[in-house]
């Protein structure tokens, strides 16, 4: 679109003059901003710092799920989490303990 001092019907000199108006900034939207680069396969800024932290974390997660879902090793026979292996001991114990309690009570006092 041209300017009214360019193109208007009135002549030149009685032209009315356009208010000049500034454009507003257009505002980045927050999800279009990337801090990682999928071309060279970096961060932009601290690439070490945050492989670091971001391998770790991996690690954390990793170590998380495998002692939720692989709680007995078949091949040591014994519990990943030494508390789990320490329970399961206390248990057997008490079961053995128990066992031989009963079989105790169940003598004739005239055996005894």
């Amino acid at each position: 679109n041209l300017p009214f001092d360019v193109h208007h019907w009135q002549p030149p000199g009685e032209r009315p003059r356009a208010k000049e108006r500034e454009g507003v900034g257009r505002k980045v939207p927050h999800w279009s901003v990337k801090d990682f680069d999928i071309v060279t396969n970096r961060y932009n800024d601290r690439h070490e710092e945050k492989m670091a932290k971001q391998k770790h974390l991996n690690l954390l997660e990793a170590t998380h799920k495998h002692s939720q879902v692989n709680k007995f090793d078949p091949l040591t026979q014994q519990f990943v989490d030494p508390r789990h292996e320490e329970r399961a001991r206390a248990a057997l114990d008490a079961r053995e303990v128990e066992a031989n309690m009963r079989a105790d009570s169940l003598v004739p006092p005239s055996y005894k």
